[in-house]
């Protein structure tokens, strides 16, 4: 649930990509026919979809950096197959954020497993960014897992109802996580790392990212803009790469299968506002996608 895992990361522990995502959406059909299971939903994050474009300097043109506040839903498909929906909405203003996603299996892939989670998350703008305070996730089988962080960004609490074992997953010193984004706050750190790339001519940045469990660094490359098609429309774009190097928390199971290669995702996010507006994982035997629908009825000007 990352791309990765940030796919089977996010389904697994019930987060969302994300915003990553942010941001993230469905990891390796292939595996999921091996185990017999269905695709997992990715994170981030934001997680957090792809056609063509050169770079270029964007400094000139990129729109002021506003608060968002917006309700939608980004609809996941694979092979035009409808497999997920997630719910989000986001409440921000200069110094505070409020961020709630739903993630529910539907189609095909619910009558091999039926998947609803709800993640709430808020905090605060700080000198070092956007920092989460709490992050609440509760999902089916009444697993819940709970982040609570000072406005330093030190973790002062860590409840997972299912957390594993020492012994099979490595616990993270907890001095790597201080300021660390969560899927919280992914979303709202993704909008302003590519602010300020576009806004210096940057081609590039990367991020670490903590789930709870696990700790990565999530890469990005600003590969170009274009105009990216929505239901007949088309809104202009920046298409940005996503990969993932592990950094803590993994077990040696997650370590070999990243070492066996993961596909990157390529998120589309709109110039006007810096909202991912479409996803993409392109696999040799077809691609997951995910394109937002926004509920205009209950979007905040």
């Amino acid at each position: 649930n990352c791309f990765f895992c940030f796919i089977t990361v996010m389904l697994k522990i019930h987060l969302n990509l994300l915003v990553l995502l942010s941001f993230y959406c469905i990891y390796g059909l292939s595996r999921a026919r091996k185990q017999g299971g269905m695709m997992r939903l990715v994170t981030i994050a934001a997680t957090l979809l792809m056609i063509c474009g050169v770079f270029q300097a964007y400094a000139s043109d990129i729109a002021p950096l506003t608060p968002i506040n917006t309700r939608g839903t980004y609809q996941v498909y694979f092979g035009g197959i409808p497999m997920a929906k997630l719910w989000m909405a986001f409440d921000q203003d200069d110094k505070t954020y409020h961020y709630t996603c739903g993630i529910k299996s539907k189609g095909i892939a619910r009558m091999f497993k039926k998947v609803r989670a709800l993640t709430t998350s808020n905090g605060v703008k700080t000198d070092h960014g956007w920092q989460t305070l709490l992050l609440n996730i509760h999902s089916d089988g009444d697993k819940n897992t709970k982040l609570v962080y000072d406005a330093d960004g030190e973790l002062q609490e860590r409840t997972l109802s299912d957390d594993d074992d020492p012994n099979y997953r490595p616990r993270i010193d907890k001095a790597l996580l201080r300021a660390v984004p969560t899927y919280g706050n992914a979303f709202h750190v993704l909008r302003d790392s590519i602010y300020k790339s576009v806004s210096a001519g940057e081609k590039s940045f990367k991020t670490d990212v903590y789930d709870a469990k696990r700790l990565m660094r999530v890469n990005a490359v600003i590969e170009g803009e274009q105009d990216y098609q929505v239901k007949g429309k088309y809104i202009p774009v920046y298409r940005v790469r996503f990969s993932r190097e592990l950094i803590a928390g993994f077990t040696e199971k997650e370590k070999k299968r990243y070492a066996d290669g993961e596909p990157p995702l390529m998120l589309y996010v709109a110039k006007k506002d810096l909202l991912p507006i479409a996803l993409e994982i392109q696999f040799t035997f077809g691609a997951i996608k995910a394109y937002w629908e926004e509920d205009k009825a209950e979007t905040k000007n």
